[in-house]
């Protein structure tokens, strides 16, 4: 990506204009425009959190959490592999007919382990109260509960360990609790890895008792599900059934895997729809699963990374390198715009296959410097400030805090082409811009730092396919 600077201040821009226009026209260029002098009002979305971590296997990414600035981790799958030792129910209550009132009975310590390392971390919990996918032929645990009274009383017992101390536990001040994962996922149920041998109306009835039951032990908790495949027939008629019998529904969750962002904003505004006409118009919409997932491969990509591995091997690449990186940069920029409140990537897990932030060794990958740059304008405390660019596949956001500025540039699907870059609104004095970039060559690395005076400067872009720019604008 290059930037070369065209006006020092705006009377050598409006001389320069014609000669930039001139060069325009040759190149069909497009255009980005930043207004710094509309500040919307509205602050980034936390739609930069992630799935499980920081602990994964045997090492501690704490650090990187922080770096990145985490808002929310969702825990599901958790431990994938060893995922007998976290979160699930079977593991926290691993003998189900024993006494549920009994502290001796539950099965902590892990647990606890993860839950307050995130908590150190400076990251929300969304914890799952349910099970992990299940892919073997007998689905041990991944199917209706034997007696859904009961497993939600554990479930309560579970919030007060870890809200109010109950055996030996902590204080965190947990608010999501997401009842159960995909009960959708499947088809016939009877094979589904995540609700075997059940029906709509027992997924159903178990989130009516567990959103009842807690509830009533704490009404401040926000309670919801069911963590759909999508937002599809099936999640409908469970935000029916939900305002049909007055149930508590705090927030909507689900779940995507794709590459085409505009399908997903069109999915997000209609459940947003589907919500309010509902009467829940307070509920949030939280996107707990996503990942890039696209392989021009002819065919159902599930089954084919599932069964070839070049297949595989090619999807789980493109998830890590720079069409990864600038995917998740889009779709972070892209998500400010549709009716998502919070949002989780799937997955932190070194060493699963769909984590992009890093390879089965640890080393950080180009996607985890699209959360660096996101994170970043997020600890900035800016808000959004008015953008716009006419140029397809290519995605902007920008925002201001008073004395830094941060524009984020992706160009996700477009060509490599020329731009554009009018940044208006500047306060008089001297302006320091210094562009950082992201692509196959860098990691989010300084390219080029410059000065400039007056309240308007255009520069020109080079943006190749799959770079990802973060230009920082510093008033001196």
């Amino acid at each position: 990506m290059e930037i070369r600077l065209l006006g020092h201040c705006i009377t050598s821009i409006r001389i320069c204009r014609h000669l930039f226009q001139m060069e325009s026209e040759a190149h069909g260029m497009g255009k980005i425009t930043v207004d710094f002098g509309q500040i919307t009002g509205k602050p980034l979305k936390p739609v930069h959190g992630i799935c499980n971590g920081p602990l994964s296997g045997n090492k501690d990414f704490t650090d990187d959490y922080r770096d990145i600035g985490i808002p929310f981790v969702r825990l599901h799958d958790t431990g994938y592999g060893s995922k007998a030792y976290y979160v699930d129910i079977s593991a926290v209550f691993p003998h189900f007919s024993a006494d549920e009132n009994d502290p001796a009975n539950y099965f902590f310590q892990h647990t606890d382990q993860l839950l307050t390392a995130i908590d150190k971390a400076g990251a929300r919990i969304i914890y799952r109260l349910g099970e992990s996918i299940d892919h073997t032929i007998y689905k041990r645990h991944a199917r209706p509960p034997q007696d859904f009274d009961k497993w939600t009383r554990i479930c309560v017992n579970i919030i007060r360990h870890y809200n109010e101390g109950w055996a030996d536990g902590y204080k965190l001040g947990i608010q999501y609790w997401e009842i159960w994962n995909e009960p959708d996922i499947g088809g016939n149920n009877r094979v589904s890895p995540m609700w075997a041998g059940g029906t709509q109306e027992q997924a159903f009835s178990l989130y009516r008792k567990a959103a009842t039951a807690i509830k009533a032990y704490d009404p401040s908790l926000k309670v919801g599900g069911m963590a759909f495949t999508s937002f599809n027939p099936y999640s409908r008629q469970f935000i029916y059934y939900c305002a049909a019998e007055k149930l508590p529904l705090d927030f909507y969750s689900f779940h995507s895997y794709f590459h085409d962002i505009e399908s997903l904003g069109r999915s997000a505004a209609a459940c947003r729809e589907y919500l309010d006409q509902q009467g829940f118009t307070g509920a949030e919409i939280i996107f707990d699963e996503w990942n890039y997932f696209w392989d021009e491969y002819e065919g159902n990509l599930w089954i084919g990374c599932r069964q070839d591995p070049a297949v595989a091997e090619r999807l789980y690449t493109r998830q890590k390198n720079e069409t990864g990186a600038s995917f998740v940069a889009a779709s972070f920029i892209a998500m400010n715009s549709m009716p998502i409140d919070i949002a989780a990537y799937y997955d932190g897990q070194y060493r699963m296959n769909w984590c992009g932030l890093y390879n089965i060794y640890g080393a950080k990958q180009k996607t985890y410097y699209a959360f660096k740059a996101y994170g970043q304008m997020v600890a900035s405390g800016g808000c959004i400030v008015k953008s716009s660019c006419d140029m397809e596949g290519v995605y902007c956001l920008a925002v201001d805090n008073g004395q830094t500025g941060y524009i984020l540039l992706s160009n996700y699907r477009g060509d490599d082409q020329l731009a554009t870059l009018v940044i208006a609104g500047l306060a008089e004095g001297d302006t320091q811009a210094e562009r950082i970039l992201l692509d196959k060559e860098h990691d989010l690395t300084l390219d080029r730092r410059e000065h400039f005076h007056g309240y308007q400067v255009e520069q020109t872009l080079r943006l190749a396919r799959h770079t990802v720019a973060l230009i920082k604008i510093s008033r001196t």
